[in-house]
């Protein structure tokens, strides 16, 4: 799903390839790698401690590798992109969030996010009404992203207005698993 080519340095050992699926070409040049999205350590859980509300009781993740943490009861709640996702943006330089007050559907684009390797656009699995977005934070430290995509660099604080039942939507056990099958 994620490509990247780069010279390998003997220096450093590349913790997340899947040494079996390196393939070098003739320029020394890694051709294709996959990364180990690292299921086992759930780097996929988001952050409760470094989100403005703590007591969210709801967490879906997309295939398009967002998340969504809510209350059921009011329906407020955070939206961001996975750790797994910003692992392999690279070095995040600018991020582009949609205004307060804004109504998205449920699949439509509401930002983007650069990196040095490549442009991203970012999705809502549901309906939804921005109450916030973390502009403040994200324009002074995009990378933040890429440190903790789970927790500070949440994206939106959101009302959803409509969980319409979805196939991109996920609990965390079936995310992880939906990872593993992306990298085999």
């Amino acid at each position: 799903m994620f490509r990247l080519s780069t010279r390998i340095n003997s220096t450093v050992a590349p913790l997340n390839l899947i040494k079996s699926q390196l393939q070098v070409n003739k320029f020394g040049l890694v051709s294709s790698l996959r990364f180990q999205s690292d299921c086992s350590n759930k780097t996929n859980s988001v952050n409760f401690a470094k989100l403005p509300i703590q007591t969210l009781d709801t967490v879906v993740y997309t295939t398009s590798h967002e998340w969504i943490a809510y209350n059921k009861s009011d329906k407020v709640g955070f939206l961001g992109v996975t750790q797994y996702a910003a692992n392999h943006m690279g070095d995040v330089t600018y991020v582009e969030l949609t205004d307060v007050e804004e109504t998205v559907d449920a699949g439509e684009s509401f930002g983007s996010i650069e990196s040095v390797k490549s442009s991203n656009e970012i999705y809502t699995p549901y309906e939804i009404e921005v109450l916030e977005n973390n502009m403040d934070a994200l324009n002074d430290t995009p990378q933040l992203v890429t440190k903790d995509a789970m927790g500070e660099a949440w994206l939106l604080k959101v009302k959803v207005l409509n969980e319409e039942p979805s196939d991109v939507v996920m609990d965390l056990e079936k995310y992880e698993q939906y990872l593993k099958e992306c990298d085999e």
